[in-house]
C-alpha cells in the first residue's frame, strides 16, 4: 500500500504523456499557436534518427479533418532535422483537440502527436529518453528549438545515500552504479515536506533525468520509488 501511495503522488507532480519507441522519420516538434498570428507562422519539425538519407516526396502530413502530399522532392539527412512551414505546410494546426500524423509514401502512419490545448508561444516537443537497454520518447510543452536537434534524457536506477536536507530539499546524492555516485535535484514545483518524507535513506528509485552542466542529474520524472527499509 505504501508504494502504492508514493507512486500515486509522484504521477500529480510529474507529469507526461505515455512514452513510445519509434525507429523512422518522426515528428520532433510542432509549434500550433505561435505569439500573435498563426496563420504562416505554424511549422512542423521532423527528425531523421537513422543513418540514411530519407526523400519525403510521396510522404504526408494530416490532421483529423484534412491530408496533404509531399508533392516535390524534399530530403532529409541523417541525424538532422527538417522543418515544414508555409508553402510546404500545407494542413492547419489548430490550437485545440489536435491531431498531427505523418505518413509515408506507402500511407503507413509512422508518427503521431496528439494534444488537447496548445498554450500560446510555446511548442509541442518530443524528447527522446535513453534507458540501459532501448531509446524511446515522451511529450512535453517547452519553449521552442526550432530546427535544433531535441535535448535527450535518460532513465536511471539509484539508491540514496545522502537524502534531501530541511536546509537543502530539493538536492540529494544516490548511487547509480557499483561505483558511481551523482547529484540529484528535484523539480522547483516538488513540495519540499514531500521531499524530506519521501526521499530518505536508502530509497530506490527510477527516474528520468537531465544531465546538467554543473554535473548534477535533474530530476525530470519519478517512475517508481521504494522504501528499501
Amino acid at each position: 500500500m505504501k508504494k502504492r501511495i508514493l507512486s500515486l503522488i509522484f504521477i500529480i507532480i510529474f507529469t507526461t504523456q505515455t512514452a513510445f519507441a519509434i525507429n523512422s522519420v518522426y515528428i520532433s516538434e510542432i509549434m500550433p499557436n505561435p505569439k500573435g498570428k498563426d496563420s504562416g507562422n505554424e511549422w512542423i519539425e521532423l527528425y531523421n534518427p537513422t543513418s540514411a538519407s530519407i526523400n519525403l516526396q510521396g510522404w504526408a502530413i494530416a490532421n483529423s479533418k484534412k491530408t496533404k502530399k509531399i508533392e516535390n522532392s524534399l530530403i532529409i539527412q541523417p541525424q538532422e532535422t527538417l522543418i515544414l512551414e508555409k508553402d510546404n505546410l500545407k494542413v492547419p494546426l489548430v490550437n485545440t483537440n489536435g491531431k498531427v500524423i505523418l505518413l509515408d509514401s506507402s500511407n503507413n502512419k509512422t508518427d503521431e502527436i496528439t494534444y488537447d490545448k496548445a498554450p500560446e508561444g510555446l511548442s509541442i516537443n518530443k524528447i527522446p529518453i535513453i534507458s540501459k537497454t532501448k531509446t524511446y520518447y515522451t511529450i512535453i510543452e517547452t519553449e521552442p528549438t526550432k530546427n535544433i536537434k531535441n535535448k535527450e534524457y535518460y532513465e536511471t536506477i539509484g539508491i540514496i545515500t545522502t537524502p534531501p536536507s530541511t536546509k537543502n530539499p530539493f538536492v540529494f546524492e544516490a548511487q547509480i552504479s557499483k561505483t558511481k555516485t551523482a547529484s540529484f535535484i528535484m523539480p522547483k514545483q516538488t513540495n519540499p515536506y514531500l521531499s524530506l518524507l519521501l526521499f530518505k535513506q536508502n530509497t530506490k528509485f527510477q527516474a528520468i533525468i537531465e544531465k546538467n552542466e554543473s554535473g548534477k542529474y535533474k530530476i525530470i520524472k519519478i517512475l517508481k520509488l521504494t522504501n528499501n527499509k
